[in-house]
């Protein structure tokens, strides 16, 4: 895998690339910057001094790459921000999403408009649309669906020192703080894990919610918004009802008044 600084990448590819996307991106620092002879940058790209972009890569337009991050055959699409001192290897981040600081993806594949914060490390996972791991958060062995929340510390304990185990946790769960799911688990759409609970190879059901020892009064102000929630849903499932048959009672008064005159 050949290495060159990003100035040298420059000059060979003016043969092969759009010159208008090498004026495109921005590289304040082009001598401190390494890049692999196959990766692919698209136009609008900014890439800050000590990124190192190796292997077969491709960087998306509009994207960021911030200072002492590591990219090696990834893709990273466009209106992506890594940020600073970030390690992505053998993945997959589609469009919109904010990855770091200090954050390790690692054979992965990160929905579109997800966040993976502060040493969040994502391991042999697909995270979906729309899915939060902002901050501490280890993610091993697991699928998790769209709009996914994880608190802050929260682990999918994958490995019981013999075996890797999976977790599965679809759309909508709400993963608090310091939870600790041990593999394998499963997690129900719209399901709530309190705080600080540690679930040991279960399967909660969907909108159910479990907590720990001392989090009764978190779960009861979760089951009330989610009760909220589901009101305001129904109620505007009625209102659309309501609205669907005045119209059609407005059409029938209609169509009796032609009718009647002919």
């Amino acid at each position: 895998m050949k290495i060159m600084t990003f100035y040298e990448w420059r000059h060979a590819s003016i043969k092969k690339v759009d010159p208008l996307i090498l004026k495109s991106i921005q590289c304040p620092e082009p001598k401190l910057v390494w890049v692999s002879h196959e990766c692919i940058i698209e136009k609008n790209v900014t890439l800050y001094p000590m990124v190192h972009i190796r292997g077969k890569s491709g960087i998306g337009e509009n994207t960021t790459i911030d200072s002492g991050s590591y990219v090696t055959d990834s893709t990273i699409c466009a209106n992506c921000h890594v940020h600073p001192h970030t390690i992505v290897e053998d993945s997959f981040i589609d469009e919109g999403c904010e990855i770091g600081p200090h954050a390790f993806i690692q054979t992965s594949s990160i929905g579109k408009g997800s966040h993976v914060g502060f040493t969040a490390q994502i391991k042999r996972s697909v995270l979906g649309t729309h899915t939060r791991a902002k901050h501490h958060c280890y993610i091993g062995d697991t699928n998790a669906g769209d709009e996914i929340n994880f608190g802050a510390g929260s682990i999918t304990a994958n490995y019981d020192g013999i075996k890797k185990r999976p977790t599965v946790i679809e759309r909508g769960a709400f993963i608090g703080t310091n939870v600790n799911l041990v593999a394998p688990c499963i997690i129900g759409h719209d399901a709530l894990i309190a705080a600080g609970t540690t679930l040991r190879k279960e399967k909660i059901n969907p909108h159910a919610a479990r907590c720990g020892e001392q989090c009764y009064d978190q779960l009861i102000m979760v089951k009330k918004k989610y009760a909220e929630k589901t009101k305001e849903q129904l109620s505007d499932i009625e209102m659309e009802k309501k609205e669907k048959i005045e119209k059609i009672e407005i059409i029938a008064e209609i169509a009796q008044g032609y009718e009647g005159n002919p």
